[in-house]
């Protein structure tokens, strides 16, 4: 058996979208950076529309390449998640890689099932500054390159790699705000290498004493194998929010106090507030997990 943890990072956004997941997810961290709001001390937590669209598919005639079109896309839109020890299932970082899956690719894309954003194209806000949905013109791209064949191209044309943080773990909002003011440690959770998908719910404290203000906040699984089993995490923040203004008389007990924090999932990182906006943690507050794992052909413990 391996070990495999979560964690969640908080530190204390222009607007972002937020995908969410209904259902319960695996275990991770949560960590707090701190800053200021308002004057009091602030920790942080970290997560388009058009009037005319216009596609244009590629020219009548041109060959369309990996190395020239393909990769580019891929590095911009999707090769985060789908490489090694990521969250997605198989590594799209090369032409090998690509051209072995490209049937699936097709149907993925064409069927808008990936990138998983989930906003309709055609309706409501569409400008959000983390867009990671793919242009018509980009999936049209990719469907040119399939149905063509998927020729790999001339491979000076290839643009250099994506770099990653290395390492088993690593935060991905480090470079910009450092090492977090506060991890919040879940609990440990066995997956085994088969059976049906399983949820594990646990409330752990943060350990908070005195108000702060959430800066951002991240969900990080604690090394490259959990990462693998874990399909996604949900941690909401759970504390006694009475008398606290903005805060309707009439809300339940059950839903008073709990709110979605973070998630973990595909196509969703760590999330930074806008200046002098954050999320008011309490002292005694708790952090609520909801971690989904799925089995992978292996044993993993404290996923």
């Amino acid at each position: 058996m391996t070990h495999s943890k979560r964690r969640s990072a908080m530190r204390m956004r222009n607007q972002e979208y937020r995908p969410t997941l209904l259902g319960r997810g695996p275990t991770r961290r949560s960590t707090l950076a701190g800053g200021t709001l308002g004057g009091a001390a602030v920790t942080g937590a970290a997560v388009a529309g058009a009037a005319l669209l216009l596609a244009f598919t590629p020219v009548q005639g041109q060959e369309v390449t990996y190395a020239a079109d393909i990769a580019p896309i891929f590095n911009e839109k999707c090769v985060e998640c789908h490489r090694p020890g990521s969250i997605a299932p198989m590594s799209l970082l090369t032409y090998e890689q690509a051209r072995q899956y490209s049937s699936r690719i097709k149907f993925q894309v064409e069927n808008r099932i990936m990138p998983p954003w989930g906003l309709n194209p055609h309706s409501g806000i569409q400008d959000y500054k983390n867009d990671r949905d793919l242009t018509e013109a980009e999936r049209q791209t990719i469907v040119a390159w399939v149905d063509d064949g998927s020729p790999s191209g001339d491979v000076n044309d290839t643009p250099p790699a994506s770099v990653f943080p290395e390492g088993d773990f690593f935060w991905y909002l480090g470079d910009d705000l450092g090492e977090p003011d506060l991890v919040v440690e879940g609990p440990t959770v066995t997956r085994s290498a088969a059976g049906p998908d399983e949820w594990n719910d646990v409330t752990v404290p943060t350990g908070i004493t005195e108000e702060r203000w959430i800066r951002a906040v991240e969900i990080r699984p604690s090394n490259e194998r959990s990462r693998t089993v874990i399909h996604h995490a949900l941690a909401s923040l759970v504390q006694d929010e009475s008398g606290v203004t903005g805060v309707p008389d009439a809300v339940s007990d059950q839903v008073r106090g709990r709110g979605l924090l973070q998630n973990y999932a595909a196509g969703a990182g760590g999330h930074v507030f806008k200046p002098d906006a954050g999320k008011l943690i309490m002292p005694g507050a708790a952090i609520s997990w909801e971690v989904h794992t799925t089995a992978k052909g292996i044993d993993v413990e404290d996923a």
